[in-house]
């Protein structure tokens, strides 16, 4: 989804200035990437810790301990999901914008 909403933007800004120079379009890029994250990673992590909720729910239906909760595998692994979106969503903003500008023929300013 990020990298879908960096790629069209910055395709679009450069069908509406071909004569944009590349640095300036990577700045585009880069800022539209930095708007949208923000609303990205909240809804990573409201998704991950809204399953995480599920999780200590049906545990201490099973009359769990509190520390069986928090040294569960799931808990650990919904974690780490959470992390990893998180940072796959900043990662892919850089990488789309940069590939992005190889395709719009940007190896060098115009």
């Amino acid at each position: 989804d990020m990298a879908l909403t960096v790629t069209t933007s910055v395709y679009e800004v450069k069908c509406h200035k071909p004569d944009i120079k590349m640095n300036k379009l990577v700045q585009s890029g880069m800022k539209i990437g930095k708007d949208v994250i923000g609303t990205t990673v909240n809804t990573l992590l409201f998704a991950y810790l809204g399953e995480s909720m599920i999780l200590f729910a049906y545990l201490r239906m099973q009359k769990q301990s509190l520390g069986i909760l928090l040294n569960s595998r799931l808990l650990f692994q919904n974690c780490i999901f959470m992390i990893f979106g998180a940072l796959s969503c900043v990662l892919v903003i850089p990488i789309s914008t940069l590939l992005m500008k190889k395709l719009c023929g940007g190896n060098h300013d115009r």
